[in-house]
């Protein structure tokens, strides 16, 4: 029975992820119709202008980590973003609405990055994996971080590069909209917190069925079979 629950309830998280992000993408196609798409490229433009400058091509073959900075657990979001980039020298911290092109900009870095050969630490959106978060550029002591909720980094140093990207909003355009991106802002985030409430119930109802599981468990079997094990090991070593 409370296997049966916490596959059920596991769905359930599913569904109400899976539902915070349809609101969610409905809102980014909301801030993305009032998009100025040419100051989206002469951010990008510049951005690599200024981070690559004089910087020649490596001969070497680049290399690529593909990683997630921040989860979703039972407790909450979680995020690693302060101690990732603690030693990183220059970080450009990025802010901005769903659809405004946060997302297109690491993209564009990190693949002038790679154009230059060199090793990238690529961090992925956990509700959209597509998607990239954030860029560590070891070799150059270059980071990009995006933060917005719910990973918002902590530690804002006075030399860190701040970019809003709502900047590139036509706001005259979002007038009409108001009242939808209000609600749609709500919902997810309810959606999203009661996915997080599902995902304490699973975990409490497993640990509910681990104590079961233990306390019919004889450990006594459990030891003989692992000595028995460590002994043929230890024979199959000796015997070489």
């Amino acid at each position: 029975v409370l296997q049966e629950k916490v596959r059920y309830l596991y769905k359930r998280v599913y569904k109400y992820l899976k539902t915070s992000k349809m609101i969610l993408d409905d809102l980014e196609d909301i801030y993305r119709n009032a998009v100025i798409n040419q100051l989206i490229e002469a951010k990008t433009e510049e951005i690599i202008n200024n981070v690559f400058k004089d910087i020649k091509r490596n001969s070497k073959t680049p290399f690529q980590r593909h990683m997630f900075a921040s989860g979703i657990t039972p407790e909450g979001s979680i995020h690693f973003l302060d101690d990732l980039f603690d030693n990183v020298h220059q970080r450009f911290i990025i802010s901005g609405n769903p659809g405004t092109g946060k997302s297109t900009l690491l993209k564009n870095i990190f693949n002038h990055a790679v154009s230059k050969r060199f090793d990238v630490d690529v961090f992925h959106c956990p509700m959209n994996p597509e998607k990239i978060e954030h860029l560590i550029i070891q070799e150059l002591g270059i980071g990009f971080i995006t933060s917005i909720q719910p990973h918002i980094l902590s530690n804002i140093r006075g030399d860190d590069v701040v970019i809003d990207m709502n900047f590139v909003l036509d706001c005259s355009r979002l007038k009409d909209f108001k009242g939808d991106i209000e609600y749609n802002n709500s919902l997810s985030w309810e959606l999203f917190e009661k996915a997080i409430k599902t995902l304490g119930n699973v975990k409490k109802t497993r640990n509910e069925l681990e104590a079961i599981y233990a306390s019919n468990m004889n450990f006594g079997v459990i030891d003989k079979v692992r000595e028995q094990i460590l002994a043929k090991i230890l024979r199959y070593i000796y015997n070489q």
